[in-house]
C-alpha cells in the first residue's frame, strides 16, 4: 500500500495498491535511469511455502503497474536488497539477501547487474553466506569501490555464525578477500542504503529558490560551511533573463555544465548581461557515506546593483 501525499497530508482514500504476495521489506533506486524511482520489494515466501523472492515495480508517469515490472522465483525468502554501481560501469545493480528456503539456510545472497535498462536476473553473482538479512553497501576501506557487509542469521544448525564483508575491487567481489566477523543471529543492519536514493551516489544536493538580481551580474560566489577534510562542497549557478525560462535553464560551473565552484571565493564566469533571475545548486559530498558538510552561509557577489 502506498500512501500519496498531498498538501492535507496522508489519508486511506489517497492510496495505491501494489500486488506482491508476502511483501517483507522495501527499497527504492532509478535502476533503469529513466528519473522515475523504482520500487524494490523483498518476498518471504518461504513461510508460505511460495517461490517469491523478489518484485520490481518500475516507476513512470502512470505509476507502477505489474506490465513494467520484474518477478524473480529463486525459492528463497529476501529481507534487505542493497543499490549501487558495485562495478563501477555507470549502472545501478542490487544485492539481494538470501535469508531463508523451506528447507535450508545456508544460501548464497546474490548480485544481479544493472545495465541502466531492467535488471539482469538470468545471471548473477553468488556470494556464500548464511541467512543474509541485512546489508550494507559502503566503500569501507576507502579505495573507490563499494564493498558489501553481510548480516548473517543463522545456518541449519544454529545462530552462532559469521558476519561477512565483501572486499570490493577492481576485479569484482572474491570469495577469497572475505572478513568475518562473529554474530549471534543479527536480523538487520541499516534501514535506508547509503547514497542518494536515486542514483545511490554519496551526494545529495541543496537548490536554492531564485533570486531577482535587480540589474546586477553575478562576479563571485563565497560561502561557510564545517566540512572535514575528507568531504566536498560543490556549487553551480544559473541564470535566466526572464521568470519563464526557470526550469530550462542548466547549471553552470566555470567550465560550464558538468563543472564546479569548488573554493569560497571563486570568480563567476560566463554570465550574460541580460541575467535577471539567479539561482545556486549547493552539492554535499560524504564519499565514504557519513559526516556530510554543514553549510551555514552562501553569498553571491554583483558587479552592480544589489
Amino acid at each position: 500500500m502506498i500512501y500519496l501525499g498531498s498538501a492535507q497530508g496522508f489519508s486511506k482514500q489517497h492510496t495505491v495498491q501494489v500486488p506482491v504476495p508476502a511483501p517483507s521489506r522495501l527499497n527504492t533506486a532509478d535502476i533503469n535511469q529513466d528519473g522515475w524511482l523504482d520500487l524494490i520489494v523483498s518476498c518471504a515466501g518461504h513461510y508460505q511455502r511460495l517461490k517469491d523472492t523478489l518484485d520490481v515495480f518500475y516507476g513512470s508517469p502512470s505509476g507502477f503497474q505489474a506490465e513494467n515490472s520484474q518477478k524473480l522465483l529463486a525459492g528463497y525468502s529476501a529481507l534487505s536488497t542493497a543499490a549501487a554501481d558495485f562495478n563501477r560501469d555507470g549502472n545501478l545493480d542490487l544485492l539481494v539477501t538470501a535469508y531463508s528456503t523451506p528447507t535450508s539456510r545456508v544460501l548464497p545472497a546474490q548480485l544481479f547487474w544493472g545495465n541502466g535498462k531492467p535488471l539482469d536476473l538470468e545471471h548473477p553473482l553468488n556470494l556464500p553466506a548464511e541467512s543474509s538479512a541485512g546489508v550494507t553497501q559502503i566503500d569501507l576501506n576507502r579505495d573507490g569501490w563499494v564493498d558489501l557487509v553481510l548480516a548473517c542469521h543463522q545456518n541449519d544448525i544454529g545462530h552462532q555464525v559469521n558476519s561477512l564483508i565483501y572486499w570490493n575491487s577492481p576485479k569484482g567481489f572474491d570469495v577469497s578477500r572475505v572478513t568475518r566477523l562473529p554474530g549471534l543471529g543479527p536480523h538487520g543492519m541499516t534501514v535506508p542504503d547509503r547514497g542518494n536514493a536515486y542514483i545511490r551516489k554519496p551526494e545529495e544536493s541543496y537548490v536554492s529558490p531564485f533570486y531577482h538580481t535587480k540589474g546586477g551580474r553575478a562576479r563571485n560566489i563565497a560561502w561557510s560551511a564545517d566540512a572535514s577534510p575528507t568531504t566536498e562542497l560543490r556549487f553551480q549557478l544559473r541564470w535566466v533573463a526572464t521568470e519563464g525560462e526557470l526550469q530550462q535553464a542548466v547549471c553552470m560551473g566555470p567550465d560550464g555544465a558538468g563543472s564546479y565552484y569548488l573554493s569560497s571565493g571563486a570568480s563567476v564566469t560566463g554570465v550574460p548581461e541580460n541575467s535577471h533571475w539567479l539561482q545556486y545548486r549547493a552539492t554535499f559530498v560524504p564519499p565514504y557515506g557519513c559526516g556530510t558538510p554543514q553549510l551555514q552561509e552562501v553569498c553571491i557577489g554583483f558587479d552592480s546593483g544589489s
